[in-house]
């Protein structure tokens, strides 16, 4: 019995000493934060004419895009900038950024989670870094840096693969033990 215990007790730290290692990969895998906001003014023709800009509208993944932001004027729409830093000596694959959907609108900030062609692709073997462009809606009465602060606060994530682990034809499916997911922040 008493070597059944040990057995299980060596077992038990062997398995947390796999997580520990694979959470300290995951951890310090890839670095995210907000940088810039780039003032446009593409809102009203998102509104004017939904079909064309159907990929952009469903990223809001807003019920109704169109009553959200009736009132244009009182709204701007900005690009966001995601500055992404790769620390490590392994491929890093950027699959797409996400939020949760209770999150959109707080503090008068919406944010663009997804699109059709809003998945970004990172070079094999990506270490240093890049920065990719997101859309956000604010109300008009906030700050730059109110739009930036509250866009760290909303939970926004950067998802991402180790492309060593993904195969290399056209349309690799990609292991779930490979996909890890990192907080974006907003250093002011």
């Amino acid at each position: 019995m008493r070597h059944l215990h040990r057995a299980a007790a060596l077992a038990l730290t062997v398995c947390m000493l796999f997580a520990f290692a694979s959470c300290g990969k995951t951890q310090d895998s890839l670095h995210a934060r907000f940088a810039v906001l780039y003032q446009t003014d593409l809102l009203k023709t998102y509104l004017q004419d939904p079909q064309t800009y159907a990929d952009q509208i469903a990223g809001y993944a807003l019920e109704d895009f169109a009553q959200t932001f009736a009132d244009a004027d009182a709204f701007r729409l900005y690009s966001v900038e995601v500055t992404l830093q790769n620390t490590n000596d392994y491929a890093v694959d950027i699959l797409n950024l996400q939020m949760p959907a209770d999150k959109q609108g707080t503090d008068g900030v919406y944010f663009s989670t997804y699109s059709a062609n809003g998945i970004v692709g990172l070079p094999a073997g990506f270490t240093g870094e890049q920065s990719v462009f997101f859309q956000a809606i604010a109300a008009s009465s906030l700050s730059m840096q109110d739009v930036l602060k509250t866009l760290g606060k909303m939970g926004v994530e950067c998802v991402f693969a180790d492309a060593a682990a993904n195969a290399e034809d056209e349309a690799p499916q990609i292991d779930p033990s490979a996909l890890h997911v990192s907080s974006i922040l907003y250093e002011g």
